[in-house]
């Protein structure tokens, strides 16, 4: 009987290890010789062939191949029936397909074990046969494991570069594209059957010169891998930023046969970069600022006293009272200014509590359209829904107010301004060092005449202004950066020269069982003058005598508390250090009354003093006076505060509070 063998007989079988035996009872030792005419059946070709009885599945005739590749004897393996050759959860499955194809040939793959149970993937093919006059069935296979494993590992590859975050382009010899990712679509613009066959060339952007390229394909030609980084354009003419890997594929003979290009968009990773380094810019200058403003204060306190002590002094009316009150007006202004550089450099007081952004916009409506005037049209877009933060509502409307005026100054032709609020949610490394969550989000938009990348990467900058000189201090966004940082949010701003502008401020949001006032819980002094009424009644506590400790490194500072002081009626002993103030208030015993100190001190700090103090006069009162933002801390540690600069009335009010405490 002729039988005809497909193409697979053509191809060599490869070697076959060994592993874990598979068990042959001893009743199956015993084989029934095959049958004349059954050699020819099972031919002496490289593939394993056997006959089967598809009846009783038992094998009738096997070639040296199968006995070589399953590691049985041939007797061994005419005692086999045929399904023991199949993998265990594929051996019920043999007799179902021999009950659909049982008289058709028939060709599929499946798993089988050999004798010492290794594991195969083989491609059969089975076709009917006689034997004797009886239906038969041949198989040949061939071990196919090594093709299905590369075909696995090529297909987790493929996966792998079609599921690839970085853009994969594949190109022939000469540089035609063959192959490109879903990621190199999306960052490009691109479809994939818009670039097969194309040059990569159509990204380029002439941002970089000839000499760039040169140098890239002279590295690739000498079969080495080019790392660098590039500027590409967009099918839409945007330009964006890559990092690339390009590598020479080459065959077994050295020859370059394609190219391999990773690609990956730094655009984020660039902006993130750029934030870091104006945070940084910021930051400095935010300390310089910091400390230049305290100073200035100890100056301004040193102006402010003798000028009111000049003041009483003098009888009215009289020019030279005229003249002090201008210039103790002009130190008021001066200390204005302070305030705007110590809460640029987050280093200002401020008593937050929980508020409605959508509120305080909404109240502030009516100003805000009087002060932009009636050429810029506004819309106020504050949502009915709370969107709770933690501000003080003071700075918190000096934000809306100056990021309002600066869009105005924007638009001296006419326009609109657009104030809204919404609630939005920020995700990892979505927008610099803002942890992930829930933000309310104030926007300023102004269709005015933008701004170009280098006056942007300035506008926080204290005193940087673009207005005309004498037509602003240049402190109004930096005075907004340095409230939004300090109430733990962010400022962005996007602009165009010539398409407006749009600042973004995002605040945490709190949730809404959070609505309890959480200012400084006692708040001795500030740098504004008090009232009358609440100088008398800070009065009424108690009245002025005793002894107070002045510890001030300024010796000017010192000089003007004393002669405040002591007109006061108290007796003032003073110090220049920490250590200085020890062997004072040692030397005058209980006599000490009250401790006020500078915080900041070369070698021991107000802090410390008061520590140092109390732990032989435990309970001595204690006043720090400071510039900066140490009244929470002072709170914490049980000390009054006095906040620089102060008025002589201040002064006299904050001692007066806390030897009444």
């Amino acid at each position: 009987m002729g039988i005809a063998i497909e193409p697979l007989m053509s191809l060599e079988m490869s070697p076959f290890p060994l592993s874990a035996p598979l068990p042959v009872s001893a009743g199956d030792r015993t084989a029934t010789p095959p049958e004349p005419g059954l050699a020819a059946l099972v031919p002496d070709i490289p593939l394993a062939t056997w006959v089967y009885d598809p009846a009783t599945l038992r094998v009738l005739a096997v070639n040296d191949a199968a006995v070589r590749a399953y590691g049985f004897s041939r007797a061994e393996f005419l005692c086999l029936t045929v399904d023991r050759l199949r993998a265990e959860p594929e051996r019920t499955a043999l007799r179902a397909h021999l009950d659909r194809n049982g008289e058709r040939s028939a060709r599929l793959r499946v798993r089988h074990v050999t004798r010492e149970g290794r594991a195969l993937q083989v491609e059969v093919i089975a076709e009917p046969v006689r034997v004797g006059g009886r239906p038969a069935r041949r198989v040949i296979a061939l071990d196919v494991t090594a093709a299905v494993e590369m075909e696995e590992r090529h297909e987790r590859l493929a996966q792998a570069v079609e599921q690839a975050t970085e853009a994969i382009v594949i190109t022939d010899a000469e540089g035609m594209i063959t192959y490109v990712n879903p990621a190199f679509e999306a960052v490009t613009g691109y479809a994939k059957a818009e670039v097969m066959g194309a040059n990569p060339r159509i990204l380029k952007s002439d941002q970089q010169d000839a000499a760039f390229y040169e140098r890239m394909w002279c590295t690739l030609r000498r079969g080495d891998v080019w790392r660098g980084r590039l500027v590409n354009r967009r099918k839409n003419g945007t330009l964006f930023e890559e990092e690339a890997t390009i590598f020479p594929v080459k065959d077994a003979q050295g020859i370059v046969r394609s190219y391999v290009a990773a690609k990956r968009d730094v655009g984020r990773e660039r902006l993130l970069e750029e934030q870091v380094r104006q945070a940084a810019k910021m930051e400095a200058v935010g300390r310089l600022a910091g400390g230049i403003a305290h100073d200035f204060n100890n100056l301004l306190n040193v102006i402010t006293g003798y000028a009111e002590l000049g003041l009483k002094r003098i009888p009215a009316p009289s020019d030279a009272r005229r003249h002090i009150a201008e210039i103790l007006r002009a130190a008021e202004r001066a200390a204005g200014l302070t305030r705007q550089l110590l809460t640029f450099s987050r280093r200002q007081v401020v008593p937050p509590r929980v508020v409605d952004l959508s509120a305080v916009v909404r109240d502030m409506d009516g100003l805000l359209r009087r002060i932009i005037g009636e050429d810029v049209r506004l819309q106020c877009e504050a949502g009915g829904t709370p969107l709770q933060v933690l501000v003080d509502p003071g700075q918190m409307e000096q934000v809306v107010m100056n990021l309002a005026v600066n869009a105005r100054d924007a638009m001296p032709d006419g326009g609109t301004l657009v104030v809204e609020t919404a609630s939005v949610e920020v995700g990892a490394c979505e927008c610099g060092d803002l942890a992930p969550g829930r933000y309310a989000a104030l926007t300023v938009t102004d269709t005015g005449c933008g701004m170009d990348a280098q006056t942007m990467s300035r506008i926080f900058e204290p005193f940087f202004s673009t207005k005309a000189e004498g037509k602003g201090t240049g402190l109004g966004l930096s005075t907004v950066w340095g409230i939004v940082k300090q109430s733990g949010g962010r400022v962005t701003v996007k602009s165009e020269v010539g398409a407006g502008t749009r600042f973004r401020v995002l605040l945490p949001q709190v949730p809404p069982q959070s609505d309890a006032p959480l200012g400084p819980p006692h708040d001795v002094a500030s740098s504004e003058p008090a009232r009358p009424s609440e100088s008398k009644a800070a009065a009424a506590g108690a009245r002025p005598g005793g002894t107070v400790l002045v510890v001030d490194d300024q010796d000017h500072l010192r000089s003007i508390v004393r002669d405040v002081l002591e007109s006061a009626g108290y007796r003032v002993l003073e110090a220049e250090s920490g250590a200085q103030a020890l062997t004072v208030a040692a030397g005058a015993g209980a006599d000490v009354d009250l401790v006020l100190t500078d915080l900041t001190m070369p070698g021991m700090d107000g802090w410390q003093l008061v520590e140092r103090l109390r732990s032989t006069r435990p309970g001595l009162p204690a006043l720090i006076m400071s510039g900066l933002a140490e009244r929470d801390e002072a709170t914490s540690k049980s000390h009054a505060y006095l906040a620089k600069p102060f008025t002589a009335e201040a002064l006299e009010e904050a001692v007066r509070r806390t030897l009444a405490d």
